[in-house]
């Protein structure tokens, strides 16, 4: 089966690369995984190489061979490439394509809280795990020490401030400390695994802001 999207996240995964977009048939979410269990699935920059001899890009618009669907308990839009297969690269879209194609969801909360983070029981409810919002007000930083350097962000969407969110899309690691936007589209993403840890009680599910398109 070929599907044909615009590839919106290009965004950090074990080594690799979340790679998701909207279908350009139906306007709906797709994650293209790989089947390499050791990366959770994570696409290698090589599995993007389209037809051409470049490499995929966001906003890029491009036909890839699928050999079926493959959702996950958290992350049903995953379908799995056939990596013998060069991806097709179709042209190039704008912002305002993909919004014609998916305007942006407008929900009271970014899943369900104003946290970094939901639980297991919010997660299960939830069915999706891609969602592309406007904010206001958005700033990015660099959180924690040497080799351990984060970006994080803080934004507001709907009168809620949202703080501490990380950031996994590269081509906003090295901005400098405190870059600002006044208005922003984001593709906030949920893992396909939670994070237990000995200071608290369940499994967290952290929210990534895996794609920044800087509005003004």
């Amino acid at each position: 089966m070929i599907i044909e999207a615009i590839i919106l996240t290009k965004s950090s995964k074990n080594g690799g690369y979340c790679v998701a977009g909207i279908e350009t048939s139906t306007g709906k979410w797709i994650r293209f995984v790989s089947n390499n269990e050791a990366t959770a699935g994570a696409i290698d920059e090589r599995d993007m190489r389209c037809s051409n001899g470049a490499i995929c890009c966001p906003l890029d618009v491009v036909q890839v061979k699928v050999r079926e669907a493959r959702p996950s308990a958290y992350q049903p839009e995953n379908f799995l490439i056939d990596d013998n297969c060069c991806w097709q690269h179709v042209g190039t879209a704008s912002l305002q394509d993909v919004l014609y194609l998916h305007p942006c969801e407008n929900e009271e909360f970014l899943y369900g809280n104003t946290d970094p983070y939901i639980n297991e029981c919010v997660i299960e409810s939830l069915h999706r795990s891609l969602i592309l919002v406007e904010v206001s007000n958005f700033t990015i930083w660099k959180s924690g020490f040497q080799e351990r350097l984060r970006s994080k962000a803080r934004f507001s969407y709907n009168g809620h401030l949202y703080n501490d969110i990380s950031v996994t899309d590269p081509a906003f690691y090295n901005v400098p400390d405190f870059t600002h936007f006044n208005r922003a589209f984001l593709v906030v993403s949920l893992p396909g695994a939670g994070f237990s840890g000995e200071l608290f009680e369940g499994m967290r599910f952290y929210k990534f802001v895996a794609k920044i398109f800087p509005a003004e």
